[in-house]
């Protein structure tokens, strides 16, 4: 985890500058680089130029996932939302509240509002004890095999946070085709 500073003595660790939000710079340094990565077209120039230069067998990721630190409680911010599902017998749908600690910067606007993705976890538990649920899985105890994309987003104040932890880059499967 990145720059944190805790209310009541507890970790210290800041930018150069106290008034610099290194969140924030971290987030946008994240929009960028996934933007630079970001899946347009099968027949792109820059897919063909990918492919000149060689890398076309290298494994190109689109996500960094990552997990905020509150300010007043120096624990993880747990986002929440409903994702829209379809039940299995008819074409009816309904909503499922999820929660998770993972996600996906989308964009950063210059006063650091951040517009975040919530990621849900997938385990090897969650297929073995909840018919491959996501939503009703506990990540906790258990290796995370890859994310799901809920689709669901929020906009946050990336000033309101002390500390960020990247995961490592991958590609964040879709939650409807689960």
């Amino acid at each position: 985890m990145d720059c944190h500073k805790c209310k009541g003595g507890k970790k210290v660790h800041l930018s150069l500058k106290d008034d610099h939000n290194c969140v924030c710079d971290k987030v946008k340094k994240i929009v960028q680089a996934q933007r630079q990565v970001e899946f347009d077209c099968d027949s792109s120039c820059h897919q063909f130029i990918q492919q000149l230069k060689g890398d076309q067998h290298r494994v190109q990721h689109t996500t960094i996932p990552f997990m905020l630190y509150c300010e007043s409680t120096c624990k993880p911010f747990i986002g929440s939302g409903y994702v829209q599902k379809k039940t299995r017998c008819s074409s009816d749908h309904y909503y499922q509240y999820i929660e998770t600690p993972f996600f996906k910067a989308k964009d950063v606007d210059k006063k650091c509002c951040a517009k975040l993705e919530l990621l849900l976890p997938d385990t090897d538990f969650c297929c073995e004890h909840h018919c491959c649920d996501p939503c009703t899985c506990s990540y906790k105890d258990n290796p995370i095999k890859r994310f799901l994309a809920t689709g669901v987003c929020l906009t946050v104040d990336l000033n309101k946070f002390i500390g960020i932890n990247c995961l490592a880059p991958n590609t964040p499967v879709d939650m409807g085709a689960y």
